[in-house]
Parts: structure tokens; sequence; C-alpha cells
């Protein structure tokens, strides 16, 4: 009896011991980097390296939440992590593996960069920063990593914002600010080509940049992956992220400063310029046509590729556009700016003056609206910038309102004459000399209003969140019907018929994708 009941703890005690490990591999081509650095982190901590077969262990691991960190061995840069849920004490996670490619070093205006092989045979470049920015400014070049190689693993840091499913973070996140400030890094995918085998000359790659979606203050484009496209068709696909929501659009006049670009308002807008421009640089080392570059997008990126047709700073970086369920807009300065009761020239109601108000009355600096306006208007723009300046990235946004999604309502893409001209978008598609003219395909979905509707209460009946069925069947098709319609009449028909009609203008294709 008492071997039976040592041989059963020792059996326990085997169980315990093997089933608590976080484990993994580094490898180079499909071989192990032997003495590589690896940081656990989270519920507890620890620091170890990979043996000569590059493998790595921690053990005697409690269930928790951790991220494992490939610190960059000698000739490399940049720390890659992978987030781990170890969901008990007594499982295994052996499969938290690194890998690169040495056929996938490919070199950009900062230096070196290597990625790695997908599952269907083809390249990808992750997280590659294409500028640098400091609040409210045009962003700037990236720093350089020359005499290192970039390892371009993993995708960047979110852009601020409220988490919700388009930020693909854990569900348990949703509905909390998130993301940092820098966050302007670019995903790059292609065939699997070696070095000497990049396509040239005439054999370059068409290039498609992809903007995401989210009301321009959700999302990132690391949720897009965009191998089979490349695998498929041949082609070179970038995605990206860009500031969002009031880090990607604010005006105030405290924070002028008579640089054109810093004084738009258009943050977000410019980083979309940035990334055409670091395409139009460094794309063919990749085996793309920087001859031949495609913008597409859906929703807020449908807009934004709008928006670079009517941006003289847009002229001849790329040549074709898929508009997919957006439309076109633009906001003057002044609601931008304005309080909203101004006499003269109201302004939105989350314009930056009342950003302003609300962050006085959060600070309790005032007790109302009518108390944060006599204060700052009796700051100084010096003092203005320095509150606006001095408070965190979280601060702002918790002043908006995400709704939907965590999309938040406020003005955005400014008619600020420099990055968008001042006039109305639709006048100016008119005449070829006040815009890039180039091959548009422009659409929306058969029924693209129920993407709004199929979460929200007043429509259909909800159990834990998850829609049961349409609370009247005929009500919510027929307001469906109404307003899908009018999407498509304001979000194609009326911009396809001005561009139609332009002389000058090549192609125009509207669809309705069923």
């Amino acid at each position: 009896m008492l071997r039976k009941l040592s041989f059963s703890l020792f059996l326990v005690s085997l169980l315990v011991l093997s089933g608590c490990k976080i484990s993994g591999t580094i490898a180079m081509d499909g071989n192990g980097i032997e003495g590589a650095t690896v940081v656990l982190s989270g519920d507890a901590t620890a620091t170890t390296q990979t043996n000569d077969e590059g493998c790595y262990v921690f053990d005697s691991v409690k269930a928790g939440t951790y991220t494992v960190t490939m610190e960059p061995p000698a000739g490399y840069t940049r720390s890659i992590n992978q987030r781990v849920v170890k969901e008990s004490d007594y499982v295994n996670i052996d499969d938290v593996n690194f890998s690169m490619g040495s056929a996938s070093i490919r070199q950009t205006e900062s230096g070196n960069v290597i990625g790695f092989r997908e599952d269907n045979n083809s390249h990808a470049w992750l997280g590659i920063p294409y500028a640098k920015s400091d609040r409210w400014k045009a962003p700037k070049s990236a720093d350089s990593w020359a005499g290192d190689t970039y390892m371009a693993l993993e995708i960047g840091p979110l852009c601020t914002q409220f988490a919700d499913l388009l930020a693909g973070v854990p569900e348990e996140e949703f509905g909390k600010a998130t993301g940092c400030e820098d966050c302007l890094y670019l995903n790059i995918f292609a065939p699997e080509f070696a070095p000497e085998e990049i396509p040239a000359g005439d054999n370059r790659l068409p290039v498609m940049v992809w903007i995401h979606g989210g009301g321009n203050s959700i999302g990132q484009g690391g949720t897009y992956n965009g191998q089979e496209l490349a695998k498929e068709h041949n082609l070179i696909i970038v995605t990206f992220n860009y500031r969002l929501g009031p880090l990607g659009w604010f005006t105030h006049p405290a924070l002028q400063t008579g640089d054109l670009l810093d004084d738009s308002g258009n943050y977000g807008t410019i980083d979309i310029i940035r990334v055409l421009t670091w395409v139009r640089d460094n794309i063919e080392n990749f085996g793309g046509d920087p001859d031949n570059v495609t913008v597409f997008g859906e929703s807020a990126g449908a807009h934004d590729t709008l928006t670079m047709m009517i941006s003289p700073l847009a002229t001849g970086l790329f040549h074709k556009g898929i508009v997919e369920s957006g439309g076109i807009g633009t906001t003057e300065m002044s609601r931008g700016q304005n309080y909203m009761d101004d006499p003269v020239d109201p302004g939105h109601s989350y314009s930056s003056r009342e950003a302003v108000n609300k962050l006085l009355i959060a600070d309790g600096l005032a007790a109302d609206r009518d108390e944060a306006k006599a204060y700052q208007d009796a700051m100084t723009n010096q003092q203005i910038q320095n509150y606006l300046l001095g408070k965190s990235n979280y601060d702002i946004l918790d002043v908006y309102y995400g709704g939907y999604g965590g999309m938040i309502s406020m003005p955005m893409v400014f008619r600020d004459g420099t990055i968008l001209p001042d006039a109305d978008p639709l006048t100016l598609l008119e005449d070829t000399a006040n815009y890039n003219e180039v091959p548009i395909m422009i659409g929306t979905n058969r029924d693209e209003r129920k993407l709004f509707m199929i979460l929200d209460p007043e429509f259909v009946v909800l159990l834990s969140g998850i829609p049961i069925r349409a609370k009247d069947k005929k009500y919510y098709e027929l307001y469906s019907s109404y307003n899908t319609d009018a999407w498509k009449a304001t979000g194609v028909d009326e911009i396809a018929s001005v561009l139609s009609e332009t002389d000058g203008q090549p192609g125009v294709y509207a669809y309705r994708f069923d």
C-alpha cells in the first residue's frame, strides 16, 4: 500500500514538473541560434538563453499571462515579443517560436531588415518604422539602424484608440484606451524571392497599399495579413498604422507655429502620404514597382484614399485607387477650432476649444463649460500649448466618446490649404487641374448598413451580446435598405458621376459587392 502511494505521488510530481513549462526555439533558416537571450515577464519573471539547438525552456511557470521576449542577437536590433496565456499550472506551452529567413534580408533607407517565410511560402516583414512622430507635428524620417539588421518579425504597436475588435487585442481590453504615440510602422508581404531573384526593371511587381478602416479613430494595419493576396496575384502588399482620432486630427489656434505642415491639423493624413513616399523610395528593394502603386482602403480607409486624390502632396505617389464603402468630405478649420457657440463661425461639439474645456473640467479647474471657457480665454497660447502637451495620450482620448466599436465623433480631415485644399472636394473633382487623376474603382456592399445594426439593441434581440433575431424583421430590412441606398448614393454614385464627366479623368468603375 505504501509503495502504491509513493508511486502515485511520484506520478503526480512528474505531471506537475512536466506540465508547467513555457518553451520554444529561435531559428534562422530552420537552424537553431545558440546563445540568444529570452526573457519571461508577467506574473513571473525569468531570463534564459538558447542551447546549441536554439531551444529555450522556462520551468515551473504557473498559470497567468506572460510576455516572452527574444532580445536581439549580436548584429541585430529590435526586441520581439509574443503574448502567452497559460490557463493552468499543469499545461505546457511549447511552441513559442521565433523564426527568421536570411533570404528575406532587404535594404531600406534606414538600414537592412530581415523578415520570415509565411506558411504559404511568401515573405513577410512586419513592424518596419516608416517615420517617427511628435505630438501634433508632421512625421519625421525614421531613425537609422545602419550597422545592424532590423528584425521585422512582429507588427508595430497600436496607435492610441479605444480598443475593440479592429485593434486585434484580447476581448477583455475592449472599450479601454490603448496604444501609444510611437506607432508609425508598416508591414510588407511579397512572393518568396531569394535576394538574387528579386524582380527588377520591367519585371517589378505591382504594389498595393492598404489603408485600414475604423472611422479614422480605431484599427491598425497589422490585423490584415496580405500573404495570400501577394502570393496568389504576384503583388507587393503594404499595410500600415497611421495616427488616429485626436492624435491624428487636431487643430487649435494655440498650437500654430507658422510651419504649414505642422499647423495643418491633418497628422493622420500626412502619415499616409509619408507611407507613399517610403514606398516610392524603398519598395524596389522588395521587388515592387514604385511607378505602379494602387492605394486601396475600406470605410475610413476609402475616404482617405479619396483624400490622396485631392492632396497636392500625394501627386505622383500613386497611380490607381480602390474605394471600398467610403465617401469624401473635408472639414473647415473653423469647425475644428472654434467654440460651438461662436457667433460668427460655430465649431464642432468636440472642436479643440471644446476639448480643452472638457479637460479643464476633468482636472477640476472649472466646474462647468462656462467656467472652463472663461478659464481658457484667460490662458495665453503658450499656456494652452503647455497644458495640452503635458497631457498623456489617454488623457486626451478620454475627452472623446467611444461609440460604435470604439469609433469617436470629432472633426477630422481639415481644409488646411496645404495638405488638403480649402474647397469642397466634389467641386475639386470637376477639374483635373485640382486633383490627382488616376483610374478609380468605387463601390459599396449590398447590405452595408447591417454592419452597424447587427449588434444594436434597437434593432435586434441580444443574448449575452450575441444577436438572436431582429425585433421587427420588416423594419430591420426597411431601415437597412434606405440607409444602404443613401450610402451608395453619396459614397459611390455622386462621386463616380462627377469623375466620369470630368475631362481627362481616366477610367471610373463602380461596383456593388453582394
